[in-house]
């Protein structure tokens, strides 16, 4: 199992792919001090190693919020370091791509979603 990036113990899901490439994990919106204001949540995933190649800078990523169903746009932004002890987990983050049109109003830290990426297998 994989344990989302943050939050509590009990927001634990593995990676699941389906046999058209489509991954989907668990993760929580956190607030970013990298990006600028316009985009200031981020959603952190843990991936395992051998993933890392299936996460292309830019590539883009659906997030749906759990507590409205609300699908946000996203994109992977980053891949940082080892983060856990063992070497087994990386951790991907992914940030909010919202259109001209998107109402983010109600999205805000904390919040979990699914994340769903289509990879180029």
């Amino acid at each position: 199992r994989i344990d989302p990036a943050a939050g509590d113990a009990a927001i634990r899901a593995e990676i699941v792919m389906d046999d058209r490439g489509t991954m989907t994990m668990k993760t929580i919106l956190m607030e970013s001090t990298r990006t600028p204001l316009s985009q200031r949540l981020e959603a952190p995933v843990r991936i395992t190693p051998d993933l890392v190649p299936l996460f292309k800078i830019h590539h883009p990523v659906d997030l749906t919020l759990d507590e409205s169903g609300h699908v946000l746009k996203a994109r992977v932004a980053r891949i940082e370091s080892i983060t856990d002890d063992s070497g087994q987990t990386i951790q991907a983050i992914l940030e909010l791509d919202p259109g001209p049109s998107d109402d983010l109003s109600a999205v805000q830290p904390g919040l979990t979603a699914t994340a769903r990426m289509t990879t180029l297998r």
